[in-house]
């Protein structure tokens, strides 16, 4: 009778494995803490009660899930290059507007809490 011993052989990650679940791990981080600062800035600072800011937080995450599905469906459309020279131009456009929009509307305190 012979005992056979089988030894364990340890399962080595890749190096890329470790940065995208690292990655991973921390834009979930920062997706979930966005919607506890949403709701408190939409409840402390623009005067909201808590039920519609949840709603809006809701509404917003609603929005962040289903977007993907028609967003990815136009790029599919129009091509790779195309959609990150769109994606690229709405994600400026939107910082432009952000920045300029002091200038435009100086009265706005709650914009200067953000910024």
């Amino acid at each position: 009778m012979s005992v056979t011993t089988k030894k364990k052989e340890k399962v080595k990650f890749s190096k890329a494995f470790w940065v995208a679940n690292t990655v991973e791990l921390l834009e979930r981080a920062a997706y979930y803490g966005v919607f506890v600062v949403i709701t408190l800035y939409l409840s402390n600072v623009l005067g909201f009660t808590d039920i519609q800011a949840a709603t809006i937080a809701g509404v917003f995450s609603a929005c962040l899930y289903l977007l993907p599905t028609f967003s990815g469906a136009l790029a599919d459309k129009i091509g790779f290059r195309k959609s990150m020279l769109l994606a690229f131009t709405l994600l400026s456009l939107g910082y432009l507007d952000w920045d300029y929009s002091r200038i435009f509307w100086p009265r706005r305190d709650w914009l200067s809490m953000v910024t």
